[in-house]
């Protein structure tokens, strides 16, 4: 019966909620921040995308454009609005007008905000509203009114996974919310009534309709002249929008930052006991990133490469490239068990100098896309602390997120000032001859050391032969020295890879990554100090 049912889900409703030091102690799940050395944001970590603020941090035209809109006697009420309430029943019910809202207050789409609402039982939404109801009392005993709208303002979602004030004023403006401009805010409150449907950057018409009619809900209570709402009504919507996550200005280093972070917090769980999560304690994490030099870094990339790619592009397209690529693909897929597979389509976001797309192509033409795309990696470390300046790890986080600064390669040149290094301590001078006459090897199937401009004959200095970086006296220098002496170098450099004891290794066949090269490159400027970086 009717009044069994009410009372059923009036009972339903009456379950537990938070007491008053429950309330007092409530956190939000706020975002980590990571900063470079100049204090600028380079990214975050989150479970939900969240910065708090304070309340003397939002400006005076959000909280009137909110109350304006959400709920006008805010200030009169006690957590409840029963005229509010009336209205939208009357509309709703008898007038079908389901635009009139639900007539919840700030503070019970707090309440919901801050504990969610139940999917099961006996008329959920209803049971709902009814423990919002009660809730919204407690929260208005508990805290001020001012408190109350910065949690509010600190616990809306804005779709995107993204949820506060801050977080959306970043996102979508670029800025801080302590900047924002009147249409900005009013574009941001305006997305509470349906944050997909008003998102600015997926509906920008929607977006600017409803921010005009915030504009207009502010005007109505007297918290803006009619002039100056036809002034910013005019106003095109113009967004700054910044993602976070991949696209960022340091994504590979960022991966370093959680990875060091874990170990840091780890040291002191050990020590103190305390556990802290950097996707939920809003931590500020302070890095050595020079973020104008990692700027430089990255344009360097975005400047060099694409001809570069273009270059080997074209490489590829006549012979012998295109048959030798056709080769390589066919062994490829026949190792992989691809063979059958080769011309069925999958869909891949494809990484492009000019914007990546995502497109449907053969597992064939992914692979020659993946044999053929040119990769490279920066790293700059101050040589006497150790401090990292920029790191780019690759040309696109996203498509291609293997790092490739701790990728391992063939040294080739990089390798000679290892062994020219160990010449020295063993007390050769930089006048030091070395022969440059060709030699050819019967015992390594008649290998022979060239130069790069194929010449020989004579004699190289040791400081001429590297300044040169000359291959043949390299070799000689290699067969002076020994095997032993270079091998205790390199160990002492800091490298992890075991030598072998062949003639080629002079050439650079030795192999290590980039952030070890750094690391032992470093010990050259600083006065022979080997540092971490």
């Amino acid at each position: 019966s009717p009044p069994l049912a009410a009372i059923l889900i009036i009972l339903s409703s009456c379950g537990h909620l938070p007491d008053r030091e429950e309330l007092l102690n409530y956190k939000n799940a706020t975002a980590s921040l990571v900063l470079s050395e100049e204090n600028e944001l380079i990214g975050k970590f989150f479970s939900e995308e969240r910065t708090n603020i304070s309340y003397d941090q939002i400006p005076g035209h959000i909280r009137n454009a909110l109350i304006a809109t959400e709920d006008i006697r805010f200030f009169e009420h006690k957590g409840n609005d029963l005229r509010s309430m009336i209205r939208v029943l009357v509309k709703t019910i008898l007038f079908r007008d389901r635009s009139s809202g639900g007539g919840s207050t700030i503070t019970q789409q707090l309440a919901k905000n801050m504990y969610g609402r139940r999917k099961k039982g006996l008329m959920p939404v209803v049971t709902s509203k009814l423990r919002e109801m009660r809730l919204a009392r407690r929260i208005e005993r508990t805290y001020r009114k001012q408190e109350i709208l910065t949690l509010y303002l600190n616990t809306v979602s804005f779709g995107e996974n993204v949820y506060g004030i801050e977080s959306a004023s970043y996102r979508f403006f670029g800025k801080s919310t302590e900047l924002l401009s009147i249409e900005e805010s009013a574009t941001l409150i305006g997305m509470l009534k349906a944050n997909t449907f008003y998102n600015p950057r997926l509906h920008p018409d929607n977006a600017l309709s409803r921010r005009n009619v915030v504009l207009q809900q502010m005007g109505k209570y007297g918290f803006l002249g009619s002039s100056e709402i036809d002034s910013i009504s005019s106003l095109p919507l113009v967004l700054n929008y910044k993602k976070s996550g991949p696209g960022g200005p340091a994504d590979y280093f960022l991966v370093r930052v959680r990875n060091e972070l874990k170990s840091i917090l780890s040291d002191i769980e050990s020590r103190t006991g305390r556990q802290w999560d950097p996707e939920n304690d809003g931590l500020v994490i302070k890095t050595t990133l020079n973020l104008a030099l990692q700027g430089y870094a990255a344009r360097s990339f975005k400047d060099h490469l694409p001809a570069m790619q273009t270059r080997l592009d074209n490489q590829y397209k006549d012979q012998p490239g295109r048959k030798y690529l056709d080769q390589t693909v066919k062994r490829e897929l026949e190792r992989l068990d691809l063979n059958s597979k080769a011309d069925g389509l999958i869909v891949q976001e494809i990484f492009n100098w000019g914007g990546n797309r995502i497109d449907s192509v053969s597992v064939a033409d992914s692979l020659r896309k993946a044999l053929t795309t040119l990769h490279a990696g920066l790293i700059a470390v101050d040589p006497v602390t150790g401090e990292i300046k920029a790191w780019v790890g690759g040309i696109d986080f996203k498509t291609q997120p293997y790092d490739q600064i701790l990728a391992r390669r063939q040294l080739a040149s990089v390798f000679k000032p290892v062994l020219y290094a160990a010449a020295l301590e063993e007390g050769m001078e930089p006048c030091h001859y070395l022969d440059n006459d060709s030699v050819i090897l019967s015992d390594f199937k008649d290998w022979s050391p060239e130069n790069y401009d194929h010449t020989y004959g004579g004699k190289y200095s040791l400081a001429g032969a590297l300044a040169q970086s000359m291959n043949i006296p390299t070799y000689s220098l290699f067969i002076e020295l020994g095997f032993e002496k270079t091998d205790s170098m390199w160990r002492r450099m800091g490298f992890s890879f075991e030598l072998d004891n062949t003639p080629s290794l002079a050439m650079g066949t030795a192999e290590a990554n980039i952030l070890e090269v750094s690391s032992a490159y470093s010990a050259f400027s600083n006065g022979g100090f080997l540092i971490t970086p």
